[in-house]
């Protein structure tokens, strides 16, 4: 049975258009990685290898998405979007020839490094949206609650439908499909009346930089660990199907602990929690840090 606050906001007016093309690109983002690193591994041998090329994909993703939201506040969503969603692809779909011709790992982080600096950033400009499609601040937390599901829902879809594409193809079809979903989930989303009529704040409301505020440097430090350990976890997960001659499972394990991530979000977004969120942050880390030690042994 579905909340009535989820149910409220999928029912908004809007809504439906944009959550489908972040949810579709998500889903997208969420095979690449298993893809990427089973194509660079058939290619090359090497799970270092592969872990390189995905490396310099976050890296570079991650260098260039706060830039990209600062052209988005000045010129909007679509061009911007347009414009990254087509390098990225190309990107990724380079990856392709490179690995069929057994091309220098070095060659193949460059395709890497192309695709991470124009990814598209959906999730943050879906996030934007919000304050406009849900504008009531309470039912928005509720928004936010479910917006976060759809990206594990994403990432129980993705790796699935990579490890079944693999399965039945090969890993290069697979990165081909991803860059057939990311294209189309980047088309709906901008095209979607929310997005192109979305506008940045007016420049002189704009602040000088997220980077000068001492909570937003701790928010990322505390991002960063996460990251960190779910990027390791996916590594590793995928190196371990490979090494028992499974390699295509590695993508249902990884949508496993993605079942268990939406089971909780779900339960999380529902109650009413009492006091500041910060507070909550702590233990959930350490529930998170105690439920890894399994998977080790």
């Amino acid at each position: 049975m579905i909340p009535d606050a989820y149910k409220r906001v999928l029912g908004s007016r809007g809504v439906a258009a944009p959550l489908t093309g972040v949810t579709l690109s998500r889903v997208a983002i969420a095979a690449q990685p298993l893809s990427t690193i089973l194509l660079v591994q058939e290619s090359t041998g090497s799970f270092a290898a592969a872990g390189l090329v995905v490396a310099c994909y976050s890296l570079a993703a991650a260098g260039s998405l706060p830039v990209l939201g600062r052209m988005i506040d000045r010129i909007g969503q679509t061009s911007v979007i347009a414009v990254v969603t087509v390098v990225n692809a190309l990107g990724f779909a380079a990856l392709i020839p490179l690995a069929a011709a057994d091309a220098p790992v070095a060659a193949m982080a460059i395709a890497g490094t192309i695709a991470g600096l124009a990814t598209p950033p959906l999730g943050s400009s879906m996030r934007s949206l919000w304050k406009g499609l849900v504008p009531d601040p309470d039912l928005r937390q509720a928004a936010f609650t479910l917006d976060a599901v759809a990206i594990d829902v994403a990432w129980i879809l993705g790796p699935t439908v990579a490890a079944g594409v693999i399965a039945a193809a090969s890993p290069s079809a697979s990165l081909g499909l991803c860059v057939a979903l990311s294209l189309v989930g980047s088309v709906v989303f901008a095209s979607s009346p929310a997005s192109r009529s979305w506008r940045g704040p007016p420049a002189h409301e704009r602040h000088s930089g997220p980077l000068r505020s001492p909570g937003v440097l701790v928010l990322m430090g505390a991002a960063l660990g996460v990251g960190l350990v779910v990027g390791a976890i996916e590594i590793s997960i995928t190196a371990f199907a490979s090494d028992r001659g499974v390699a295509e499972l590695g993508g249902t394990l990884i949508a496993i602990q993605a079942v268990g991530s939406v089971v909780g979000g779900l339960w999380f977004g529902a109650r009413d929690w009492g006091g500041p969120a910060g507070n909550r942050l702590p233990a959930i880390a350490l529930v998170l840090t105690l439920s890894l030690a399994p998977l080790v042994a």
